[in-house]
């Protein structure tokens, strides 16, 4: 019955993703004379309060109504898989409560991005980007992209990471491993990590999408607008690097990771003003960093993954 309860969350999961996808991509037309004018900011703070209020507010009823629904639909599964880890004392996480803050993101952003559309009378520094939600989070699979130097750039820097860290050691690698112990299953070798990789792709689509549409799409936006590109940029990365400060398991750890990430914020930054205030690349490139550290991570050392999945080895 277990076996069978994961794979009715994966597909009440992504059918209710999917079902969102088309909503999430309309931008309105701008308004008629008989409705008033919307506010950017004021949709983007209806939406950090509840899911879908910044879409009704700009009478986009069916996106409001979506996005509340499904968001909260995810949050009961994170709170469903939740049970379940406290029920195993399985050390993983909570794959569907990290999905929940990249979906509230991106109707945040949604909400956010069509009142920009709708008022070109605000004569914002740069036009907003367009692009909807399900071209952004297939950003990183389209073939510009993938041939881009930016994102090549994040990949080689990723790649140099990886073998700066674990250059001289000997921990275990995927060569040896056993049993993958994942969303309760015990499974095989070669099964687990299929079902790890598919699992860490379509989380790290949704984690590229939503962190850069808050922090370039509206977070870099706002601060530009007001304080200039410079700064704009420079409060954003740190922000975004900032965050990143919780990650660390030690406080030295999370430094590391707060510097590390502020950087990485920089180049993110940098390719969105580079590539005309658009989405896409700089999507592309948070997606690749993500899944050459997680990917070719687990290859290298298994043990340590960011899904904290259990495994075990042969010897």
């Amino acid at each position: 019955m277990k076996n069978r309860g994961f794979r009715q969350t994966l597909v009440f999961s992504l059918g209710l993703l999917l079902f969102q996808f088309p909503l999430w991509g309309d931008v309105p037309n701008a308004p008629s004379a008989h409705k008033p004018l919307p506010d950017p900011n004021r949709a983007a703070l209806y939406s950090s309060l509840v899911p879908g209020w910044g879409h009704f507010y700009l009478h986009e009823d069916a996106a409001g109504w979506v996005s509340l629904l499904g968001t909260t639909g995810v949050a009961g599964l994170a709170l469903w898989e939740q049970y379940g880890i406290w029920q195993t004392g399985s050390p993983e996480r909570n794959t569907a409560f990290l999905l929940l803050d990249k979906v509230y993101a991106l109707q945040f952003y949604s909400a956010y991005r069509d009142a920009r559309v709708a008022r070109p009378d605000l004569n914002y520094r740069h036009p907003a980007d367009p692009a909807p939600v399900p071209d952004l989070l297939l950003s990183p699979f389209r073939w510009d992209n993938l041939v881009s130097p930016e994102v090549w750039g994040m990949v080689l820097l990723s790649g140099g990471t990886l073998w700066a860290f674990y250059a001289g050691t000997h921990n275990q690698t995927f060569q040896s491993l056993d049993r993958v112990q994942m969303f309760g299953l015990d499974l095989a070798r070669d099964s687990g990590a299929g079902l790890y990789g598919a699992t860490w792709t379509s989380l790290n689509a949704f984690v590229a999408a939503g962190e850069e549409c808050f922090f370039r799409g509206y977070w870099q936006e706002e601060m530009e607008e007001d304080y200039g590109e410079l700064a704009g940029l420079t409060i954003a990365s740190l922000t975004f690097g900032g965050l990143h400060y919780f990650n660390g398991a030690t406080t030295e750890e999370s430094l590391e990771d707060a510097a590390f990430a502020s950087v990485l914020g920089f180049y993110l930054g940098w390719i969105y003003e580079r590539d005309g205030y658009r989405l896409r690349r700089d999507i592309a490139a948070h997606f690749w960093w993500n899944e050459i550290q997680a990917g070719v991570g687990f290859l290298i050392d298994p043990a340590h993954n960011p899904l904290n999945v259990k495994v075990t080895f042969q010897y």
